[in-house]
């Protein structure tokens, strides 16, 4: 069995676990390679296609979805073109609410975000500071905190043609953090808590964020649960899924659904790559078969 994993072709700057699960596949025989996701490839020659760090593509996400396409039409890919075509806007969060997940609030803008919205936002949501950000990102890139509007008027030219969404700053990521639950084959397998560094509200590595290995209660593994089962029966069986959380007014809501690239942060927890290996194989497995 060959799998290739996809990943970026300058990976200067990122924290990146994947290769440690090289030696635990290479004990099943199955052979596992790291690839770019923008080189010129016969994928055929893949039993399945696994989209792990490739931490760029929303610089060119149209180009990102046309190699998925050419991949999927050659062999598995996970997760699936229609998981990523759903996960790659933040939009998706509007469906989850709708479905009755609770979220972090959002609201959506197709263009310049007025100085009249970006006030009725503030009072709306009774929060001092506002998050800006593109609706297609990765690692907190072009996000922004801002607590006048002429902050955002400085950083109008981000967000030039770009729809963005807007959610209120939380306090609570700098005390508590975030949690992050991970899902493989449907099963759950870890948690990881993720702060940011002092005076910063970025909890990824590459902006500071340290990481911490956490213990989720049943009301946790029940949430995450339920948003996994949504997703398994929108999408069929999903190779993984990350559930990015925050504790806001007592109560969780989902800040992201990570079903593209997330980091799965192996190193945190002492069955996470076994856990990840074995659902791949499980997951191969139930589609070879139909």
């Amino acid at each position: 069995m060959n799998i290739a994993f996809l990943t970026l072709e300058n990976p200067e700057g990122f924290v990146i676990y994947d290769s440690l699960c090289i030696p635990e596949f290479q004990k099943l025989n199955i052979k596992l390679i790291e690839l770019p996701w923008t080189m010129e490839c016969n994928w055929s020659q893949f039993d399945m296609v696994i989209i792990r760090s490739t931490w760029d593509y929303q610089k060119h996400w149209k180009k990102f979805i046309e190699v998925l396409k050419i991949i999927e039409n050659q062999t598995l890919l996970a997760n699936s073109l229609k998981a990523v075509l759903w996960n790659v806007n933040k939009k998706y969060l509007k469906e989850l609410k709708n479905v009755g997940f609770s979220i972090v609030n959002s609201y959506f803008i197709e263009g310049n975000l007025s100085e009249t919205l970006f006030l009725k936002l503030k009072t709306l949501w009774n929060s001092k500071k506002l998050v800006i950000k593109p609706q297609i990102s990765a690692n907190a890139d072009n996000t922004f905190v801002l607590e006048f509007y002429e902050n955002y008027s400085i950083l109008s030219h981000h967000f030039k043609e770009t729809p963005c969404i807007i959610q209120p700053y939380l306090k609570e990521i700098e005390t508590f953090g975030e949690i992050s639950l991970f899902y493989f084959d449907g099963l759950y397998s870890h948690a990881v808590r993720k702060m940011p560094k002092n005076g910063d509200f970025r909890v990824q590595e590459e902006h500071g964020g340290l990481i911490y290995g956490f213990e989720p209660n049943q009301t946790l593994k029940s949430i995450g649960s339920l948003i996994v089962n949504y997703l398994n029966s929108k999408f069929g069986d999903l190779l993984f899924v990350r559930i990015d959380l925050v504790r806001h007014h007592r109560k969780w809501k989902i800040m992201e659904i990570e079903l593209i690239e997330p980091s799965l942060y192996f190193p945190y927890h002492d069955k996470a790559i076994d856990n990840f290996v074995k659902a791949t194989v499980s997951w191969y497995k139930k589609r070879a078969s139909r």
